[in-house]
């Protein structure tokens, strides 16, 4: 996985992740989204928080929100995809880019997500990021 860090714009921090994803083709797809195409998540940070977000032609389409809890650790709070995207792995490729992002600043994650609990709880490599109190 490679991170790209760009500029910083209007105070927020661009964190870009690529994803290569086969996505399925059951009917007709409602987004542009192909088969082996790439997810670009972005990342805006704020002084409390953030999100990990993946829009197409200026809507968004995925979401994994977060807050910081102190400086060591931050909370998932929220995970949505919009239903055309449902089943094609970019819920799991946003709980995978907050990983990387753990990762990368040394922090642990609190994950209050229903959804982000159970893809970290079930994923063994994800435990060294998983908060233990």
């Amino acid at each position: 996985m490679k991170l790209l860090v760009s500029d910083e714009l209007n105070g927020y921090w661009e964190l870009r992740t690529q994803y290569f994803v086969l996505i399925q083709q059951e009917k007709a797809p409602r987004n542009n989204l192909q088969r082996n195409s790439i997810m670009n998540i972005q990342h805006e940070a704020t002084a409390k928080g953030g999100r990990f977000y993946l829009s197409e032609e200026g809507k968004d389409l995925a979401e994994m929100v977060y807050v910081w809890a102190g400086e060591d650790r931050f909370i998932i709070d929220h995970t949505e995809v919009d239903p055309s995207l449902e089943g094609k792995g970019v819920g799991k490729a946003l709980v995978a880019t907050g990983v990387e992002f753990a990762r990368e600043k040394g922090v642990k994650i609190i994950p209050l997500c229903p959804y982000a609990k159970k893809v970290i709880e079930r994923t063994p490599e994800y435990d060294d990021v998983l908060f233990k109190a």
